[in-house]
Order: C-alpha cells, then sequence, then structure tokens
C-alpha cells in the first residue's frame, strides 16, 4: 500500500472519462477565509504563491484576493529559494466570501 498522495484527482462523468476536478481550490479558500474571520480576530489573511505557479495565483484572484507584490527569494522548496507573490484579504473584504 503506497502512502504517497496523488498528484491530481478527477471525478467520473458520463461520458466514461475521467476530469480533472475544477472549481474545488476557490471555494475552500473561500470557506477557510470566511471561517478565519469568522472565528478568529485576525484582521488579515495572506496567500503566497510563487511566480511561477499561475494555479494558484488565479486561486488567489478568483476570490479576489489583491495582489500587493512580489517578495524575492521568500520560498524555499527543496532547499532552493524562489520569489513569491503576496495577495491578502482584509477583515473588512469578508462580506464578499459569504454566500
Amino acid at each position: 500500500m503506497s502512502t504517497k498522495r496523488p498528484a491530481s484527482r478527477t471525478s467520473a462523468t458520463g461520458s466514461g472519462r475521467p476530469r480533472p476536478v475544477r472549481g474545488v481550490a476557490p471555494e475552500a479558500a473561500r470557506r477557510v477565509i470566511a471561517w478565519g474571520f469568522a472565528n478568529t480576530d485576525i484582521e488579515r489573511i495572506e496567500i503566497l504563491a510563487a511566480v511561477g505557479n499561475r494555479r494558484s495565483q488565479r486561486v488567489a484572484e478568483k476570490i479576489g484576493a489583491v495582489r500587493e507584490g512580489v517578495l524575492r527569494s521568500r520560498l524555499s522548496v527543496f532547499g532552493r529559494r524562489h520569489d513569491a507573490v503576496l495577495y491578502s484579504v482584509v477583515r473588512s473584504d469578508v462580506a464578499s466570501y459569504r454566500r
């Protein structure tokens, strides 16, 4: 039995072909952010994404996080330093996360 996690997830469709699950990350991020502001006294949540990771950046953009800039050499991945894009959501933005 392998303990490795799959690199991607799929869902079955009527055509019999598996398709990637889409839209899960933005909804999960919205719920985590809404919960964080509803259940704690934090005022700001930050999202970091590697400069080359457009998918993670797109998730932040889809949920309405504000892009604040690029932080040089901010992330370490497997011992290598990477620049990161910083996004934020502040408490006053929380109304847009409730559905």
